[in-house]
């Protein structure tokens, strides 16, 4: 089943304003106004790019025009970097190692 091209460019429009309406919470939902909901947040900072990324994925291999391939292509990217953003601040306080340069605490 196809959509129309117009619906398609629609959803995806739609799907780059959800993403970039979370885009600011992914990188600062480490901050003490979410701390009593942190685990939440986690949770649904992670499964929602996700699963953005993967009807991105979807949505690219059956694109027929070039202006949906792009607004999925960019819907794509920010999909990844709201998973990356929320996936390295979580790593950098879950491992310690992380937060370091050069084998030295970031306060030396």
């Amino acid at each position: 089943m196809r959509l129309p091209v117009k619906l398609d460019l629609a959803l995806a429009v739609l799907r780059i304003a959800l993403i970039a309406a979370i885009l600011p919470l992914a990188i600062g939902w480490r901050t003490p106004f979410f701390a009593s909901w942190r685990t939440v947040a986690l949770t649904v900072l992670l499964a929602l790019p996700l699963l953005l990324i993967a009807i991105e994925v979807w949505t690219l291999r059956r694109a027929r025009t070039r202006a949906v391939r792009l607004t999925s292509g960019a819907s794509l990217l920010l999909a990844l970097i709201a998973f990356g953003a929320t996936a390295t601040l979580e790593l950098s306080f879950q491992v310690p190692a992380l937060g370091r340069i050069g084998g030295r605490s970031r306060g030396a």
